[in-house]
């Protein structure tokens, strides 16, 4: 089982790379990058969780 403090470490990272994407054109692969990582974790409900906390259910 995973250490549900690395997954608020792990969104913490991504709301700091989300503006550094959208500033650079790049909002749409931060998006399919959520995407993905939503895909690849989908049976992880406490990072999924986190994911919609810190970034606002974003993809």
């Amino acid at each position: 089982m995973a250490d549900a403090a690395n997954y608020v470490s792990a969104v913490r990272r991504l709301r700091q790379m989300r503006p550094l994407c959208l500033g650079l054109g790049r909002a749409e692969e931060f998006r399919d990058y959520v995407a993905s990582l939503r895909e690849e974790n989908r049976r992880r409900p406490r990072f999924l969780s986190e994911l919609d906390r810190g970034l606002g259910g974003l993809a």
